[in-house]
C-alpha cells in the first residue's frame, strides 16, 4: 500500500471514530478543527473534497451517515452505530 493510501485510510478511520464518538454530531467546520488529518490539506477546497470523498467511503462500507440541516446553520453529520 502506498503512503497516500495509508493517509487516506487513516483519514477515513479518524473521521469515522470522531463521528461515532460525537453524541450530538458535528459540523464540517468542527470536524476540520478537531480531526488533525484534515488540517494538512493544501487548501480549503481540497479539505472539502477529501471530506466528501471520506464520507462516501464510510457509506460504501455500510455506515449510515446522516446530515441534519438546521435552518440556516451548517449541516450536522452523524453516524448511526
Amino acid at each position: 500500500m502506498a503512503d497516500s493510501e495509508y493517509r487516506s485510510v487513516e483519514r477515513v478511520l479518524c473521521l469515522l471514530l470522531y463521528l461515532m464518538n460525537s453524541k450530538e454530531g458535528a459540523t464540517r467546520e468542527e470536524i476540520f478543527r478537531d480531526v488533525p488529518v484534515y488540517q494538512d490539506a493544501p487548501s480549503e477546497s481540497a479539505q472539502r473534497r477529501m471530506f466528501e470523498r471520506d464520507i462516501r467511503q464510510i457509506e460504501q462500507v455500510g455506515f449510515d451517515v446522516m446530515r441534519d440541516r438546521r435552518g440556516r446553520n451548517p449541516s450536522v453529520y452523524h453516524v448511526s452505530v
